[in-house]
């Protein structure tokens, strides 16, 4: 990636990189290999899992190095993914995010793993650097 960066830089421009964890999009199944033309659906792909709960939504460790690579690699914004079906929506989204826990029901809940990440990833890239939060119009 440094070297897109790079050539960006190059010619004048900035450049972002989106973080994100694809959540119920993150499926290694590819339903349509070897299938032949069909008017069915596949239905193999995963389920979501991260706005269920059993996991820990509070290890960020991972979004920190991201952050972290992303300003030692020369990216000028940083955008966090928080629609599309992607990981933080399914917390966000009350049509998939069935938790009983402080991450579900009411939307402070949904919305607090978002706010959650937005401020590990404010306190690791430089004050001056600007953060975009993505969202969804329909949630």
């Amino acid at each position: 990636m440094r070297k897109l960066v790079e050539f960006a830089h190059s010619q004048g421009q900035k450049i972002g990189i989106q973080l994100t964890h694809g959540g119920r999009k993150a499926s290694m199944v590819t339903p349509w290999l070897n299938v032949n033309a069909t008017a069915t659906q596949e239905r193999r792909v995963a389920g979501a899992q991260g706005a269920h709960e059993g996991e820990d939504p509070r290890d960020q460790d991972r979004v920190r190095r991201a952050a972290k690579r992303a300003v030692r690699i020369g990216f000028d914004v940083v955008e966090i993914h928080n629609a599309h079906g992607y990981l933080l929506h399914e917390f966000v989204s009350p049509v998939s995010n069935k938790r009983t826990d402080e991450y579900g029901g009411s939307f402070e809940n949904r919305t607090r793993l978002t706010l959650e990440i937005t401020d590990a990833i404010r306190q690791t890239i430089p004050p001056e650097m600007p953060l975009f939060l993505r969202i969804s119009a329909s949630d």
